[in-house]
């Protein structure tokens, strides 16, 4: 049996399988001929727009530039190679995103400068920012920055009645 973490797929192959499996938001499918989607860069490329009736925070899913799939979703993006197994769980963060199990999370310092993301579970947004967010902390030179000057964390949800933001403020030496 072929483990499907290696198996290859064509991401083209998928856009009618994610219009169906979304179809509920009725999601819609644009390409790069059409007004505002310039920026796709392949031909035969598409972007599936599923828009957000509670804000203007939609998601995007691009299908097929650089043979891979990427989700827009706030102001971060993911890229998911085209494996199976990357698709499943593409799909999975997807269904989560839509359903307020999952959200975007962003860390900027204190003068707004954006220092990285990931996509958290609802149940993690009370973590200390610092586990959240540990692949820029375990980077010295950036948490070293981020504790002197303060920093924040924007949680974005699909239904932004969940939204939060958390400001850490700059550690002051003490005298």
């Amino acid at each position: 049996m072929e483990d499907k973490q290696y198996v290859e797929i064509d991401p083209l192959e998928k856009e009618s399988e994610i219009l169906s499996l979304f179809k509920e938001y009725d999601p819609k499918s644009y390409g790069k001929n059409d007004e505002g989607f310039d920026w796709i860069e392949e031909e035969d490329s598409r972007c599936v727009v599923i828009s957000n009736p509670y804000s203007d925070n939609d998601l995007e899913i691009n299908i097929g530039d650089m043979n891979e799939f990427t989700v827009y979703f706030g102001d971060a993006h993911d890229h998911f190679w085209a494996y199976q197994e990357e698709y499943e769980y593409m799909l999975d963060m997807i269904k989560k995103i839509l359903l307020n199990e999952v959200c975007e999370a962003e860390l900027n310092d204190a003068d707004g400068k954006w220092f990285g993301f990931c996509y958290p579970n609802k149940s993690e947004i009370d973590k200390d920012p610092v586990e959240l967010f540990d692949f820029c902390f375990n980077e010295k030179e950036f948490s070293k920055h981020l504790f002197k000057s303060g920093y924040s964390v924007s949680f974005s949800f699909w239904n932004p009645v969940d939204n939060k933001t958390i400001t850490i403020p700059a550690k002051r030496k003490r005298k």
